[in-house]
């Protein structure tokens, strides 16, 4: 096979970039190119394609050139991985496939492009009313988001995004676009039952959610099946902004301890703990770095911040779900206790209208207006290099000593304002015999920890430059090598997990 050569434009795609060439550093840019050495995250050409034809033919550029593919489409993937390095190519799709269509009358199944950022795509299921569990980070793309799980607050309640996901459209190395089907569904109670028996289809849907965006062809749409708000009448949450302190962190994640620990826990709730350092009101420094530069230089490729500066503080999230319906009694036991551990009269009041609606779960509230609440407004939390690690246990009980650990851990950075590090953690139980995510293993995805009872994830940014990361000689590299040796005796069958954009 010859090469296929290169022409005008590009490679004869519509838009593409070459490594040396004008404009490629700003489009080689994404969220994790500061956190990792110079050359890592650089392929050789980056193709934006115009619609099916154009990925097709860089399949077939790819096979005749012996080159991988990387697939990008929010570019928020926290290990760099929807990017590639060497003779590689870039395929980015974030604006290849942005249509959506209702597949009923009911509006409970859409057909929807993976080019859709989460905030869009809530946005036009809310129009109708309507909602699915995603993540919180508005920026991230469904591509990717779908593809990892799409992990989110509404977790135990409804389990994960890809659970829902009830046909795949993608296009394989053959350069063929199929369509794959959900091989397993739930029945009127709930009960799992096989609807068709293609081996070759169930292996591909299976591999597709959760083997790594990507690695088995380039997904184009997801066919989902969503909620609506009138089957939760009496739904509730609680959004609280408390300024940081370290014995309030420690009393409401003993709250949620408790919880993890009740293995009865009722699958109506959810309730996360978000820790995060100041945001400055200018957070381009004298000596800019990378994502400072990029955010000066070319906003447009940065993307817009919803906001910029915050205090240091504790961010509570909770809902309840009103599984049960119009006919399910409210008992507001853990939110009443959520409030008394971080104390009514300490809520930071007003920050509301920088960071987003205040919610109290005295009002009902439609979840899919809680799914926007929780959404979080900028691109990044920071503009700085990171070090980002996830932890997730299914140890019963959690072991004594945990939150005390934790917070300790959590105040070297957040109660010393001279150490130059930012910190942004977020802590959410997942587990129980009840929650969605543990019953939906059905075996239909790859998706992994389904047995986990916790989740926590942290990133530490640093003011320095990736050299200095790396050759771990700075606070941040050693708090977190120091942090990770702990909690993995704390939390013994944790492990590390990359989950995109969560």
């Amino acid at each position: 096979m010859e090469s296929v050569p290169i022409t005008v434009p590009l490679l004869g795609f519509t838009e593409a970039y070459e490594k040396g060439g004008p404009d490629y550093d700003k489009h080689c840019y994404q969220y994790a190119s500061s956190s990792y050495p110079e050359g890592l995250i650089q392929p050789k050409y980056i193709i934006y394609p115009r619609g099916d034809d154009e990925v097709i033919k860089a399949i077939q550029y790819a096979k005749v050139n012996k080159v991988a593919v990387a697939i990008r489409t929010g570019g928020h993937q926290y290990s760099g991985a929807s990017s590639t390095c060497g003779n590689n190519i870039q395929l980015d799709l974030s604006n290849t496939y942005d249509d959506l269509r209702w597949e009923n009358t009911e509006c409970t199944l859409v057909t929807v492009g993976i080019s859709y950022s989460l905030r869009v795509f809530h946005d036009k299921l809310a129009a109708k009313q309507r909602f699915v569990p995603h993540g919180q980070c508005s920026h991230v793309h469904l591509g990717g988001h779908v593809q990892t799980g799409g992990y989110g607050q509404l977790g135990r309640s409804f389990g994960l995004l890809a659970d829902h996901v009830q046909k795949i459209r993608i296009i394989t190395a053959d350069g063929e676009p199929r369509e794959i089907r959900r091989a397993i569904e739930k029945d009127k109670d709930g009960q799992p039952i096989e609807i068709h028996t293609n081996e070759e289809e169930k292996d591909l849907f299976f591999a597709v959610l959760g083997g790594s965006p990507g690695n088995f062809g380039v997904v184009t749409h997801v066919t989902i099946r969503v909620h609506r708000d009138e089957d939760h009448p009496h739904s509730c949450g609680l959004k609280i902004f408390y300024p940081y302190d370290r014995d309030r962190l420690k009393r409401l994640l003993d709250v949620m301890v408790q919880k993890v620990n009740d293995s009865t826990f009722a699958a109506d709730y959810d309730y996360c703990v978000t820790v995060l350092s100041g945001g400055s009101l200018f957070p381009i420094s004298f000596s800019p770095n990378l994502d400072e530069r990029i955010l000066l230089e070319h906003p447009e490729i940065a993307g817009p911040d919803g906001f910029l500066l915050w205090p240091p503080m504790i961010l509570v999230y909770a809902q309840w779900a009103n599984l049960g319906g119009q006919n399910q009694q409210y008992d507001g036991g853990i939110f009443r206790e959520i409030k008394q551990a971080g104390d009514e009269d300490l809520v930071l009041n007003g920050i509301e209208r920088l960071l987003g609606t205040k919610v109290n779960d005295d009002t009902h509230h439609p979840l899919s207006e809680l799914t926007g609440d929780w959404i979080f407004q900028n691109v990044r939390e920071f503009e700085k290099p990171y070090i980002k690690r996830v932890f997730m246990s299914n140890s019963q009980p959690l072991q004594d000593g945990w939150t005390d650990f934790i917070c300790d851990r959590i105040h070297e950075i957040q109660g010393n304002e001279d150490n130059g590090c930012d910190l942004s953690v977020q802590i959410q139980p997942f587990g129980g015999s009840n929650s969605e995510v543990y019953r939906n293993n059905d075996g239909s995805t790859a998706i992994s920890w389904r047995d986990s009872n916790i989740c926590c994830v942290i990133q530490v940014l640093d003011f320095v430059q990736r050299i200095a990361v790396f050759s771990g000689v700075h606070t941040t590299w050693t708090w977190i090598k120091n942090t990770t040796t702990i909690l993995t005796t704390l939390m013994p069958s944790s492990g590390k997990q990359n989950m995109n954009g969560w």
